[in-house]
């Protein structure tokens, strides 16, 4: 995801960036908008892709490194409880 923001703030060429966070939420980077967005989504029966739902959150790519410094002080917060739990990134099913 931080490549992408890089690639967005200097603004090289097209960018399109979506990640599985878990539990069908998914970030996504644009730089048509220079947004971030972190949005639930769910599977619809008669449509192949997840579609999103109004739960989430966007926000401008320049505040990037606030959110991972944030991010970071949930996990130091969590201590040896986020030690022992996987993530759906961690997971080598992806």
């Amino acid at each position: 995801m931080s490549a992408a923001v890089d690639d967005i703030q200097w603004g090289h060429e097209q960018v399109r960036f979506k990640a599985h966070l878990g539990g069908y939420v998914m970030a996504t980077a644009t730089s048509d908008l220079s947004l971030i967005s972190i949005c639930q989504y769910f599977q619809p029966e008669d449509v192949n892709e997840p579609v999103p739902t109004k739960r989430g959150v966007s926000f401008y790519v320049g505040s990037w490194g606030k959110v991972v410094e944030i991010l970071q002080e949930c996990r130091d917060a969590l201590g040896d409880l986020y030690d022992v739990t996987k993530t759906c990134l961690d997971a080598d099913i992806h």
